[in-house]
């Protein structure tokens, strides 16, 4: 590995601990989220990058508004048992379903409290001309503690979810066909699923060590490389997300206003990279079996280079239960893709989980994923 002080996972696990232990827990649009970006600037400053700016943004502080008012809309229409009324909200349960669990905007999102959100972007100019893009991402804000995700029932977190899809879709088939007997089931199932939800989203928000100040960590560490070697003809981004625990709002506000400067350019996403074994997904379930996502061919095939040309790193491709920001670059049909620290048992570590703190941060992970994603860089530069 290149030997730079601001890529030893010592030097980049210091930025892990102010961020999970001096700000701790840093939900979406709250102080302490805001306290990680005001880090984020401060160390942009010190290294000597001066092309940064904060895109600011609405955003709401949990994902369970989407969820809870989805299924909460179609046991009202359910309640009410009219065709046109209860299957019209039947219908809207459904549609907001699909929108929260593919990070689309809410039909009902206005009636959500609202809080500021920003995503904080760097731009490092190459030696020469620009020929290539390259966005490097990691996300600042931090999840509640989940029961969903605990470790003896995260496995059935892909076949509730679908389930809850099910409740939502008979629903409305029970409503449009007026078949009661269907009806009364699909009200149990949305019920149920409403008690879950709300019980879900009961507990503290976490500190986030692994998600996501890992990714923050490395991503600073590459930004502080990349200002004393930047490359010779690759413009690096740099984007530190807000609220992508909430809908990958942060990815959406970069998109809103970069997407056709990005439209060619390489994304290269960090998740959870402080613990475990480093890999790359090359198969998102997402959090339902309807809505599974692929990272781009090019980009696994570079990730797929790098890994056979550095074997000493054990860096392999693997499909993943994960939801994050390469969803909605895929959905546009970007150059994207995820790396991710991998557990013993196939999954992220410590996972929206209250141990998901610095304490169980492994150093030489946060170093291995930052040294992996340079190599692809400099790949995708000599390009």
């Amino acid at each position: 590995m290149i030997t730079n002080d601001a890529l030893t996972g010592e030097a980049l696990f210091k930025h892990v601990q102010v961020l999970a232990d001096d700000i701790g827990p840093r939900p979406a649009g709250h102080p302490q989220e805001e306290q990680a970006r005001h880090y984020v600037r401060g160390q942009l400053e010190r290294i000597g990058i001066t092309d940064v700016e904060t895109i600011p943004f609405d955003t709401i502080d949990t994902w369970g508004y989407g969820l809870i008012s989805s299924v909460g809309v179609g046991l009202i229409g359910n309640l009410i048992g009219n065709r046109i009324i209860g299957g019209g909200l039947a219908l809207l349960g459904l549609r907001e379903h699909f929108a929260t669990l593919t990070a689309q905007d809410n039909l009902l999102n206005p009636l959500f409290p609202k809080r500021k959100g920003g995503t904080v972007i760097a731009k490092i100019a190459p030696k020469g001309d620009v020929k290539h893009k390259i966005v490097l991402i990691g996300h600042v804000d931090s999840n509640k503690h989940r029961k969903s995700f605990v470790p003896q029932g995260k496995k059935l977190l892909l076949p509730a979810s679908t389930a809850m899809t099910a409740g939502l879709s008979i629903n409305l088939w029970a409503l449009l066909t007026g078949k009661q007997s269907l009806r009364r089931v699909a009200g149990g199932l949305l019920g149920f699923a409403l008690w879950r939800l709300i019980q879900d989203e009961r507990d503290d928000y976490i500190d986030g060590a692994n998600d996501n100040a890992s990714a923050v960590a490395c991503v600073l560490g590459l930004g502080e490389y990349f200002a004393q070697h930047p490359l010779a003809h690759t413009e690096i981004w740099l984007a530190f997300t807000g609220s992508e625990e909430v809908g990958l709002k942060g990815l959406h506000a970069l998109l809103d206003r970069y997407e056709d400067d990005l439209r060619d350019a390489w994304w290269i996403d960090f998740e959870m990279v402080g613990a475990g074994d480093i890999g790359y997904v090359t198969r998102h379930s997402s959090l339902n079996y309807l809505t599974a996502y692929h990272p781009h061919e090019e980009m696994v095939a570079i990730a797929q280079k790098v890994a056979e040309k550095h074997p000493e790193w054990g860096i392999k491709g693997t499909p993943m239960t994960i939801l994050e920001e390469t969803l909605p670059l895929r959905q546009k049909g970007m150059r994207a893709m995820c790396v991710v620290g991998i557990g013993e048992d196939g999954w992220l570590v410590n996972w929206h989980q209250h141990d998901d703190h610095s304490d169980n941060i492994r150093p030489e992970s946060l170093q291995k994923a930052a040294h992996f994603v340079l190599a692809m860089c400099q790949e995708i530069d000599n390009m």
